[in-house]
């Protein structure tokens, strides 16, 4: 007996109202019953059937003056596991914010996913007028810029090995091999990396890894400004701050010794 062919979905319910809840989301005006069978391709009752249940745990909203529908708040929570599944966010959000106000940076958190990817948590911003913006959930390469180098400097890959990993990133400015390797080197010596104008131009990333009991990265801390804004003494400041509340983190996190 051949094996079931691996687009075909084994809960179509489920699949349908995955499609629904996309479809909504993909939208910036609120969506009528009749646009959301014909976008997904079900009938009209049954596509009805799905929003009601979906309305009663709140994943979507129903107007009943304008009959229409939009995503609800339900689904926020499960993206905001999805990005924070250890709740490191709600853990380091005060420290962020207290760094953003005193340097004048973003500070952020990244977690390492398992696609190899690095994915932001979660941010906070100075008051100052002109400051470095981010979005939640936007994602970048493990080994690219100051948390590249974090990664890189607890990571197993060595020396030719890593090559293809670093020929396949993409920078405004190239650092160089070498120079890059040198840099990840610092990181344990120090506790953070610095990227100025080689991933973005005009930008500088200060940046800290979170650490596990096995000393494998699991969150990076940034704190992002300006290139020219700060001297090296107060980079090297704000790279001692990153570091330190990385340090909390893998503690409060993992229980890991630094």
């Amino acid at each position: 007996m051949s094996e079931p062919k691996s687009d075909v979905p084994k809960a179509p319910a489920v699949a349908a109202a995955i499609a629904i809840l996309r479809h909504l989301a993909s939208q910036s005006t609120p969506v009528g019953l009749t646009a959301i069978s014909r976008a997904v391709g079900l009938s009209p009752s049954s596509c009805l059937n799905i929003l009601r249940t979906l309305a009663a745990d709140a994943f979507v909203f129903f107007d009943p003056d304008t009959k229409d529908y939009t995503l609800g708040l339900g689904s926020i929570a499960l993206a905001r596991r999805a990005l924070d599944p250890a709740g490191a966010m709600d853990i380091a959000r005060s420290d962020l914010r207290r760094m953003a106000l005193e340097h004048e940076v973003t500070s952020s958190l990244w977690r390492l996913a398992p696609n190899e990817r690095l994915v932001l948590v979660g941010f906070e911003e100075s008051l100052a007028t002109t400051r470095v913006h981010l979005t939640i959930g936007q994602r970048l390469p493990q080994y690219l810029g100051a948390m590249g180098r974090c990664i890189a400097a607890y990571s197993n890959i060595e020396g030719a090995e890593f090559i293809p990993h670093y020929e396949a990133l993409r920078w405004h400015r190239d650092p160089g091999l070498t120079a890059y390797r040198a840099q990840a080197a610092e990181v344990r010596a120090r506790g953070w990396a610095i990227d100025i104008d080689n991933f973005m131009q005009g930008v500088t990333t200060l940046a800290a890894p979170v650490l596990d009991r096995a000393g494998n990265v699991r969150f990076c801390v940034t704190s992002t400004t300006f290139s020219g804004q700060n001297d090296d003494a107060g980079l090297n400041r704000i790279g001692t701050e990153t570091a330190r509340l990385s340090h909390v983190l893998s503690t409060l996190l993992f229980g890991a010794e630094i």
